[in-house]
């Protein structure tokens, strides 16, 4: 058999491109129904083309995995499918490739496992551009030249690929989804007679909060999976897309009933994803969202591994493997109207820097405040198991300790942070830093973590009060607002 790929490359950057939120949306919806396994067949048969896509083959948004009997099938079948979805989406960068194997998850591990030569060829088709020298720029991206006019509110002039993502916009798809990025801020998560609001911040219903999401240690998995039976790997893989989507819907839960959704879903296909969500509700939601997805996968793959024959030597290798995997994530605080592009990119670099914290031995999250900087600090992360326990109704012994500095009120706050930048900029020792911060907790009546130990403070205890400190400007407060706050 010829397992026959074709796949968007770059798809998050493709989706951000854009600032409006029904143009965001509307990349994701396009891209999900255009690479939908049922389409592409009947797409392929009109086409008289003798491939067909796999049906042991995961359905993932952006990726066509086909079957053919011949090499010339397979070359055939991801010709035409590149220039088809070239026309359908043509912002759309897509690469091909076609090996020999078994079935699907064997030709997977041999190109991008083992990184080998696929044996019958690799493809690339690069993003369509339609530039007509005397035309207007699109409205939705302004790269590329506007070719027709659409009503969106009011008129606005696209581009080909613009009118592609417009079309994919399914209006009534969901009841409580936000209109546009300023509704999300404003009302999203928000129930009748609720207010919500953070620690550091008057206001934060001006704000957003973008997500990105990826897995750990998925690679390695992987490539043990590559000596396991076919079916094995098949079903690993289809646990990830099922954990994934299990996560984010149980992550917004606590908010359904709301008359405007929490979150929006940019991307979501394997161990990847990428979410909006307003800002008050981001640090409640990344926990449970990362808490469920280590629980789901390992749910959905015991389900799927059902009925499959293994020895128990694979089951407690593959079992061991299974456990290593949790996510790595980054999120980005900004105001509601800035670029959406830089808060995606902001968000996967703070991403990669917190899989790097831990090596990705263990699910973290790091984060940037553009309201005051701007871009992710390399040092500053949270093991997800902290947060999760700050989180908590029951917070430990430990949790609680931090949450006295994560729930101080703004003066406080203020004053500590004076006493750390102080201390930074006259080059203070770390522990006669921490001795005035002892000073000052004293002098308040306030209790903050470590003062028993002050001083033997080194500067990775600083580090990590700063990283503490800077959390708590997006905190949320588990009280009733005071008026004057702005929900």
């Amino acid at each position: 058999m010829i397992s026959a790929v074709v796949a968007a490359v770059r798809i998050q950057q493709w989706i951000s491109r854009t600032t409006d939120l029904y143009l965001v949306r509307g990349a994701s919806e396009a891209l999900s129904k255009q690479t939908k396994h049922a389409l592409i067949d009947g797409k392929l048969k009109s086409a008289s083309l003798t491939a067909r896509t796999d049906p042991n083959a995961p359905d993932i948004d952006g990726v066509v995995v086909m079957a053919a009997a011949t090499a010339a099938d397979a070359e055939a079948a991801i010709e035409w499918l590149l220039v088809d979805l070239a026309q359908r989406l043509p912002g759309v960068e897509w690469t091909g490739w076609a090996h020999e194997a078994a079935d699907y998850v064997t030709a997977y591990d041999h190109v991008n496992v083992l990184n080998q030569s696929p044996s019958v060829g690799r493809w690339h088709r690069p993003p369509l551009t339609v530039d007509i020298p005397i035309g207007l720029g699109c409205d939705g991206c302004a790269q590329e030249t506007a070719t027709a006019s659409i009503t969106h509110n009011d008129s606005v002039r696209l581009g080909p690929d613009c009118i592609a993502r417009f079309d994919a916009n399914d209006w009534k798809k969901e009841k409580d989804r936000p209109e546009d990025f300023d509704a999300l801020a404003r009302f999203g998560g928000l129930r009748p007679g609720q207010r919500e609001w953070v620690v550091g911040r008057r206001g934060a219903r001006n704000h957003l909060a973008t997500i990105a999401a990826d897995g750990n240690r998925v690679g390695e998995l992987f490539k043990t999976l590559a000596s396991l039976p076919g079916e094995v790997q098949h079903a690993a893989s289809k646990a990830l897309d099922e954990a994934n989507a299990q996560a984010i819907a149980c992550a917004r839960g606590p908010w359904n009933g709301a008359k405007v959704a929490v979150l929006i879903k940019h991307y979501a296909g394997g161990d990847d994803l990428l979410l909006s969500v307003a800002a008050p509700a981001a640090w409640p939601l990344i926990a449970q969202l990362s808490a469920e997805f280590e629980r789901a996968f390992q749910e959905k793959l015991k389900a799927n591994l059902t009925g499959i024959d293994l020895s128990e030597p694979q089951r407690r290798l593959l079992q061991a493997k299974c456990a290593q995997v949790s996510l790595g994530i980054g999120v980005v605080f900004a105001n509601r109207k800035h670029p959406f592009a830089h808060c995606a990119r902001v968000a996967h670099t703070a991403m990669s820097y917190a899989k790097r914290a831990t090596r990705g031995e263990r699910s973290a999250v790091s984060w940037a405040d553009l309201t005051v900087e701007d871009r992710a600090v390399r040092e500053r992360s949270v093991a997800l198991s902290e947060l999760q326990d700050d989180i908590s109704p029951t917070p430990s012994a430990e949790a609680t300790s931090r949450l006295e500095v994560l729930t101080l009120n703004s003066s406080a706050r203020d004053a500590v942070q004076g006493i750390l930048l102080e201390g930074r900029r006259g080059q203070y020792p770390p522990a006669v830093i921490a001795g005035h911060l002892e000073s000052w907790a004293r002098r308040t009546g306030n209790e903050l973590p470590g003062m028993d130990e002050a001083k033997s403070w080194t500067g990775d205890h600083l580090d990590e009060f700063d990283a503490l400190l800077d959390r708590a400007r997006w905190w949320p407060v588990q009280q009733a607002a005071p008026a004057e706050v702005i929900a």
